[in-house]
């Protein structure tokens, strides 16, 4: 007797479907966290100290 809800491709399916949502989820995340700077929070090295 087999199993509809837990049918081979049913559940490969839904395995690379939350594989997928976890990536977009985590790509989205990992960008927030790597944001880039507000402007003039975090001045350039090369130009600290100038004041032109």
């Amino acid at each position: 007797m087999e199993n509809e809800f837990l049918s081979l491709y049913g559940a490969k399916l839904v395995e690379y479907g939350l594989a997928v949502v976890y990536m977009v989820i985590f790509v989205s995340y990992w960008r927030w966290v790597q944001g880039e700077p507000a402007p003039g929070k975090n001045p350039d090295p090369k130009h600290a100290g100038r004041t032109a």
